[in-house]
């Protein structure tokens, strides 16, 4: 009896350890996104102040929460433009980064960095190129990614520094 307890007892450790490293590694990995650029758009929308507005947020599925709804008319508006002038726009099928002033470089996420009770997916970009006066727009598959993080700070990685914005 006491080698049975002794074998479980021994079993069930070996799981958790394993459990415990997998969960480590996992949210170690960084997994890399390849967005397709959609259009550019002259930003004509809302306050011009970097300071009142993200380096870039995503447009999704209405069923995904995302903080950029609460950013008001302007985020309103660029999504408008979209539903007009793209001929393929459906947030059925994908998630819309939209890209203030510059280049989107790349995009990826992780499971280390997540919001909302672990369903939403915080992004890290590089960013490049500086443009003046517009509004980028990419796209990738329907994911619930966003440029939000905990406490309302969002980070963005302009060509490799970082960049640290509250908002």
């Amino acid at each position: 009896m006491k080698k049975k307890l002794l074998r479980i007892i021994i079993i069930l450790s070996a799981v958790v350890v394993v459990c415990v490293c997998a969960v480590k590694i996992l949210t170690k990995i960084e997994f890399k996104l390849s967005p397709e650029y959609v259009c550019s758009i002259s930003d004509e929308f809302g306050d011009d102040s970097l300071a009142a507005r993200p380096q870039w947020f995503t447009i999704k599925d209405e069923k995904y929460e995302s903080w950029a709804y609460s950013w008001g008319n302007e985020y309103a508006e660029i999504e408008q433009y979209l539903k007009e002038n793209v001929q393929d726009f459906d947030t059925s099928k994908y998630t819309y980064i939209a890209v203030n002033e510059h280049s989107l470089d790349s995009l990826s996420y992780s499971f280390g960095r997540m919001n909302h009770a672990y369903t939403q997916f915080v992004g890290k970009v590089n960013l490049t190129n500086f443009e003046d006066g517009k509004i980028n727009i990419y796209r990738v598959k329907k994911m619930n990614i966003d440029s939000a993080k905990v406490y309302g700070t969002a980070y963005t990685y302009i060509d490799g520094s970082p960049l640290t914005q509250t908002f």
